[in-house]
């Protein structure tokens, strides 16, 4: 008999790219992942019992990639960090579900990039700014929810 672990499995998958200026990043992802009890026949048959190792990194990485292209560095820091995560995990889920395997969650755990002193500074302000701006949004359509 073949044993498959159907709990939810956490592993962390480094990835150093390029943004699409040609700078250098590193990012950490972790990603908790299970075999869809449902499809285990087909999961064997496919990638074999030992499906992380062979899918799941390439899957990630491939993806990250692709995604990762479509924007330079400051953007990434400044502005897209969550629609990357999301475009990310929507993708892999997508991936994940069609080769048997099931995603819990997908985050980013550890962002590094090659910046200056001042783009550092830069970029902290301008995400404080954005932050301010979505809070007052969200404060504003409360209050036009309950008048």
């Amino acid at each position: 008999p073949i044993i498959f672990n159907l709990r939810p499995k956490p592993q962390i998958i480094e990835v150093l790219s390029e943004s699409m200026d040609g700078r250098a990043m590193k990012f950490k992802i972790r990603v908790k992942y299970r075999p869809n009890e449902r499809k285990l026949a087909e999961l064997y048959a496919s990638l074999g019992k030992n499906y992380d190792l062979v899918f799941l990194k390439e899957t990630i990485i491939k993806t990250f990639f692709s995604i990762l292209k479509e924007y330079n560095q400051s953007t990434i820091i400044i502005r897209h960090r969550d629609d990357i995560t999301e475009k990310l995990r929507t993708t892999v889920r997508w991936d994940f579900s069609n080769s048997g395997i099931l995603l819990e969650s997908l985050d980013f755990t550890y962002f590094w990039a090659d910046l200056t002193r001042e783009e550092e500074m830069n970029a902290f302000a301008a995400r404080d700014e954005d932050r301010k701006m979505k809070k007052a949004i969200e404060e504003e359509q409360k209050m036009i929810f309950y008048q």
